[in-house]
């Protein structure tokens, strides 16, 4: 049965002995032809030469993949065989196809498809070619095809398609001809002629080019410019002579040359035979090839590229005349007579003729062309159209028309000809204008009327005037008036502008700068009734301020203001009005003077508007720093500050906290760097005045020895023990002890650490230690125990009560203290609310209500970009906060090196990034706002496995064990790094990653250490010191467990296998290296899967990092801001 199915199809033939597979069940169609006795064979070379490679090649794959069908051959005529067949393609579409052949010598006569690649590409398309291929000798075929599995092949030798030959060819022959022809390189010469015709017929001349071409004095007429323009852009050789045959390459000719090839080139719409009608000038028709027909402002140009010497000019066919090319402005004779007996003058030109435009003037005149500068052309282009070759040009100017003529014409000719006028005209030139403007109130409106006099003349200035019937008159001086006069007023009323009487700010704008602008280009009058509407000037306030019993204590003196009107007008500044209308009429400016400092006074410090009508008011002592930077701006230049004693020493102390009498504590004079000891100053400083303050200094600057500093000064100075509890996360706990035992061992110390019944112990004594060390999960699990008063409170990491809602915020916000401090070098991560819950704990109250100060600072900074709330916030927390960078303070820092090392994903890596991609960003996209709000955590967690598999799908698909290019990557990166003597610190948010990497370290031989969120504190440590010790040269650390806290200066090399949301957490396990300690240059990789959604995540850090640049200087966090936009941009799926 089988021979006879291979008998029967033969395709069944070709595919048993290709494949060498058995096959049980067969779908076919049988041929349905007439057969002849002659067998045919398709020769494959016909099939090439009629279509296209790619066609040729995609045609080939599809003739074997079993999607032709229902094929019928038959002969139209004798030995021409007609072949169709249905052919399957993508989404369901079947293409009828045919193809003709010729029998006798087996080539292609036809072919015919209704695909669209048939309509628009040339030759054969693919399903052509693929039933073609039907009919050839496959055996021999399969010689010719490489793709074919299980075959040995060679390569198919294919010709270049006609474009990338002639690519290849101008690219090879640019750089080849300086060498090829040495005698020709800068020597080939174009001379043009220019012909100029009259047309009879068309009552109008034609300007041509003729161009000869050659080397010295030997030259060709250049018969064909379209086809010398292509073999230039074609770098072709061509020969116009035994004497000249030369490669086109611009190299070739001169300077001179390329000017007139680049012309020529710029204006090849005059080459076409469609831009040139059938020609005839005195009998002769011009070849359009040999001569190119150009404009006459065209030809003004061309004259322009020439350099200055000689040219030959045909005119109406006579023998070219030679002519002369300069490049200067001419000083052409003009005059103007009176004409006798009438009212009028005459003024004549010379013989001449203007080339070009305003932009580019050429002046003829006599024999020689001149190619006028850019100024000439602009001022002098339309006079000059007025010559004539054929005589002198000769015109009537009436007398009616001589004011214009001599305010606008004569001044250029005079700047740029050789004018002779014989009549004094003196009596045209126009009478200058006055212009008046006068206001008045009428009919419940502010009027305004312009008039322009010349002399006894008057005219009213109407937007609506006639320029043509008033020409004698100045229209651009008049212009000015009534353009000004429209900023401020609108339409006409009985010719007159008008503002209604109820349009308040209209009034206060025409009042303060509106009549100031107008008198600056007119006279104005103001009627009696509009003077007694005024602007009032600002009262001057007085401001005392004294301390007493720890408030601040201010007391307001308006002066002569009416305080009843405090109120609304305080209303109207808030409302960002530039003026507040009194009771009498007046206008009053609150913009920049007293009234609006004060405005902003009152807002700042929340006092009620009752107290200021009081004229008495009391604020929170903190205010008093916030109260001096204001003293010390421009904003208080329109208040005067009378303050007493007690309130100067305050600020005394606080601006000279550096050069202060506190005594840095004897162990550590040595230790302490410069801007550490500054650091110890001012938190002794902010202590003795009973403030709070966040010490914010960069990652690694030793927040935790300034701090150990500041109460170990404290012991010392008083000698006795001041009891502080320092919070921080649980991974910090033992690390905090090991500092304090290293840098003050007088300090008594115990962690609040064990059980339950040992912690409340400790507690229950709490008076005896110095420092007692705790966890943010332990204090809020241990906070109804802590009824006692610490003198200090300090909480490092601070970000950790970052939402003042979590218990974490709240249970640290419950200890009682005398005096509380904040550390973190990253104070806002991404929303101020951040910020304010570290003041909320600091100083409460400092930041007012939380309400209070989403509405006045965050949604303004943050939605509205509102920079004076930004600069209000910023004075307000600057003296609070005390913040350094590393580059500012450690000059002998090793340098740090960050570089992204861009990583491509391949194969089912890449397959199923760009699957899940697609899938979350179809569902996201049906989601209303509403839905996307209320499922943001199971998008997060989508988003998170689109991460992974960034990562390494094996993370995330217990089955995948194809490429995984990061691994490698990183892999190649940590041995060649070993290789070169250096130490490595593995960053990752994944633990899992870690899992999959620890066997092929194995593999490789390195070994290494591994820290995450099961190691305990105690083994932390000894990792730590382990690492910075021994030759170990790896170190896996999870971001969130060692992100901070750790010193690990023995590596000179991080990698941030993953980028995360928190810039701020990834650039803290950076500074676990580049800290204090560290004498090697450290360089960090990031590694980022190129075009997924790690590159968008680092584009979002550096987006959002701006919040925190402009009111701190650290960015951050970002992911809990990002809305439903945000996560469509990071889905957008690009080619990998």
């Amino acid at each position: 049965p089988l021979l006879t199915l291979v008998s029967l199809y033969p395709r069944l033939k070709l595919t048993l002995l290709k494949r060498g597979i058995a096959y049980t069940a067969f779908k076919f169609t049988k041929l349905k032809f007439k057969r002849k006795k002659k067998a045919m064979k398709l020769k494959v070379s016909s099939i090439k030469n009629n279509s296209s490679v790619q066609a040729f090649l995609n045609g080939s794959r599809l003739s074997d993949s079993g999607k032709i069908r229902d094929i019928v051959t038959q002969y139209d005529y004798v030995d021409e065989l007609h072949v169709k067949a249905m052919i399957d393609g993508r989404n369901g579409n079947s293409y009828r196809t045919h193809v003709y052949i010729n029998e006798t010598d087996g080539t292609i006569l036809d072919y015919q498809c209704n695909c669209k690649g048939s309509f628009y590409q040339e030759g054969m398309c693919k399903h052509c070619v693929a039933l073609a291929m039907e009919f050839t000798d496959k055996e021999k075929l399969n010689d010719e095809l490489p793709w074919q599995v299980g075959v040995k092949t060679k390569d198919i030798e294919v010709e270049s398609e006609k474009e990338i030959s002639n690519l290849i060819y101008r690219e090879t022959i640019g750089k080849r001809a300086a060498f090829l022809q040495p005698a020709i390189e800068k020597n080939v010469e174009l001379e043009a002629t220019v012909s100029i015709n009259k047309i009879f017929w068309y009552d109008e001349v034609e300007y041509a080019l003729e161009f000869k071409i050659g080397v010295g004095n030997k030259k060709y007429v250049l018969k064909n410019i379209p086809e010398f323009i292509e073999n230039v852009k074609n770098s072709a050789k061509f020969a116009y002579g035994a004497k000249l045959d030369f490669i086109h390459n611009k190299s070739a000719f001169t300077d001179e040359a390329l000017k007139i090839i680049d012309f020529i080139m710029d204006n090849e719409k005059f080459l076409t035979t469609d831009n040139v009608k059938y020609r005839y000038s005195y009998g002769k028709k011009l070849t359009s090839k040999r001569y190119m027909v150009i404009t006459k402002e065209k030809l003004g140009h061309f004259f322009a590229v020439l350099k200055e010497g000689h040219i030959a000019v045909s005119e109406n066919e006579n023998k070219p005349v030679d002519c002369y090319v300069v490049n200067e402005n001419p000083r052409l004779e003009i005059s103007i007579e009176k004409i006798e007996n009438q009212r009028g003058f005459y003024i004549t030109f010379p013989y001449g003729e203007v080339f070009g435009d305003e932009k580019q003037l050429t002046v003829l005149s006599e024999d020689t062309f001149f190619v006028c500068d850019k100024e000439y052309s602009e001022n002098m282009s339309q006079i000059l159209k007025l010559m004539k070759r054929d005589d002198k040009g000769s015109y009537v100017i009436g007398e009616k028309d001589m004011p214009a003529f001599v305010k606008n014409i004569i001044p250029k000719l005079d700047k740029y000809t050789l004018l002779d006028r014989e009549e004094d005209l003196g009596e045209y030139v126009e009478l200058e204008a006055e212009l008046k403007t006068y206001l008045d109130i009428d009919d419940e409106k502010i009027s305004c009327e312009l008039k322009a006099f010349y002399g006894e003349n008057e005219y009213n200035i109407l937007p609506n005037m006639n320029l043509n019937q008033q020409i004698s008159r100045d229209m651009e001086k008049e212009q000015t008036i009534l353009k000004e006069a429209l900023n401020y007023f609108e339409g006409d009323l009985d010719n007159k502008l008008k503002i209604d009487i109820e349009d308040e700010d209209a009034i206060y704008s025409l009042l303060t700068e509106g009549i100031d602008k107008l008198e600056k280009i007119s006279e104005v009058y103001i009627s009696e009734a509009l003077k007694k509407i005024k602007v009032a000037d600002s009262p001057k306030v007085k401001l005392g301020v004294s301390i007493n019993a720890g408030l601040l204590d201010l007391k307001l003196d308006l002066g002569d203001f009416p305080v009843d009107e405090l109120e609304g007008m305080l209303s109207y500044y808030k409302k960002k009005k530039k003026y507040y209308r009194l009771k009498n009429g007046d206008f009053l400016s609150i913009e920049n003077n007293a009234l609006a400092r004060l405005s902003d006074i009152s807002e700042t410090f929340a006092i009620k508007d009752k107290d200021l009508k009081k004229g008495n008011f009391e604020i929170p002592r903190y205010r008093a720093l916030y109260l001096e930077q204001l003293s010390n701006t421009d904003a208080f230049d329109y208040i005067d500050l009378e303050s007493d004693k007690n309130y100067k020493a305050l600020i005394r102390d606080i601006r000279t906290f550096n050069d202060s009498d506190f005594e840095i504590p004897k162990g550590l004079k040595d230790t302490l760097r410069n801007y550490q000891k500054t650091g110890y100053r001012w938190l002794r400083t902010l202590d003795k005045l009973g403030f709070g303050g966040i010490l914010a200094d960069d990652m690694g600057l030793g927040k935790s020895l300034q701090v150990i500093s500041y109460i170990s000064g404290l012991k010392e100075e008083s000698g006795e023990t001041k009891n502080f509890i320092i919070v921080c996360p649980a991974s910090l706990v033992y690390n905090w002890e090991k500092e304090v035992l290293k840098f003050a061992k007088g300090l008594k110390t115990a962690m609040l650490v064990g059980n339950g019944r040992q912690r409340l112990e400790i507690l229950k004594n709490y008076k005896d230690y110095d420092i007692l060390i705790t966890s943010y999960d332990l204090l809020k699990r241990d906070i109804e125990y802590y009824d006692m008063e610490f003198y200090g409170v300090i909480i490092d990491e601070a970000q950790n009560i970052k939402n003042h809602n979590t218990k974490a915020a709240r249970a640290v916000k419950t200890l009682k203290a005398a005096n509380r401090f904040a550390l973190t070098g990253t104070p806002i991560e991404n929303r101020l609310s951040e910020l304010w819950s570290i003041f909320d704990f600091l100083m409460p109250g400092f930041l007012y209500s939380y309400t209070k100060f989403k509405k006045e600072y965050e949604t303004p900074i943050v939605t509205n970009g509102d920079i004076d709330m930004s600069d209000r916030l910023k004075h307000l927390i600057k003296p609070f906060i005390l913040r350094r960078l590393k580059e500012d303070v450690l000059k002998e820092l090793p340098s740090k090196t960050e570089e992204i090392i861009y990583i491509n994903l391949e194969g089912e890596q890449k397959k199923l990034y760009l699957a899940n991609a697609k899938h979350l960003k179809e569902r996201l996209g049906q989601k209303s706002k509403k839905d996307f709000n209320e499922s943001k955590l199971e998008i997060l967690a989508e988003i998170t496995k689109l991460r992974q598999i960034c990562c390494a799908p094996e993370i995330l698909f217990d089955n995948y064990s194809k490429e995984s290019t990061k691994v490698d990557a990183c892999l190649e990166l940590i041995q060649a790094a070993i290789d070169n003597g250096q130490k490595v610190l593995l960053f990752s948010q994944f633990t899992s990653i870690f899992n999959l990497l620890e066997g092929r370290l194995k593999s490789l031989k390195i070994d290494y250490f591994r820290l995450d969120g099961q190691t305990s504190k105690k083994d932390r440590i000894m990792l730590v010191d382990k690492f910075n010790e021994d030759n170990t040269p790896l170190f896996l650390i999870s971001l969130k467990a060692g992100g901070t806290g750790l010193n690990l200066t023995g590596a000179g090399i991080v990698i941030h296998f993953d980028p995360w949301w928190n810039l701020a957490a990834q650039n803290q396990a950076t500074d676990r290296a580049h800290r204090i300690g560290q004498t090697k240059p450290v360089t960090v990789y990031k590694l980022i899967a190129k075009n997924t959604i790690e590159e968008k995540i680092i584009k979002l850090q550096n987006s959002k990092k701006e919040l925190s640049d402009q009111i701190i200087a650290e960015g951050g966090s970002i992911v809990s801001g990002l809305d439903k936009e945000d996560f469509e941009e990071l889905l957008e799926v690009s080619e990998l």
